[in-house]
């Protein structure tokens, strides 16, 4: 059997003083039902998934917490069978600190 080919592009860029990460795929795609949900801790899209095949459904909403932390913004999108498009942008220099 072949091997099924995954391309994953990560993207960073600094554009007025915002740091811009975006990681790109070209994998199965995530659900219109499901995008808003997906930053919720525990939250996973495919409700047959076991601990198997890995994840707690934590991962984006630690991302989350953290860029915000950081007055952050995560921004995703994504078709189905297409491929998912995850933005994050934050201050390069946060007086906060």
């Amino acid at each position: 059997s072949k091997k099924e080919e995954k391309e994953v592009v990560i993207d960073c860029s600094l554009i007025n003083e915002k740091v811009s990460l975006k990681v790109m795929d070209k994998g199965i795609g995530i659900p219109d039902e499901d995008i808003p949900y997906i930053l919720n801790r525990f939250y996973r899209v495919d409700k047959a998934r076991s601990r198997k095949q890995g994840g707690l459904g934590l991962g984006l909403a630690i991302a989350k917490r953290w860029i915000e932390k950081y007055h952050g913004t995560i921004n995703i999108e994504s078709k189905e069978g297409e491929g998912t498009n995850v933005t994050a942008v934050w201050p390069l220099f946060n007086n906060s600190l």
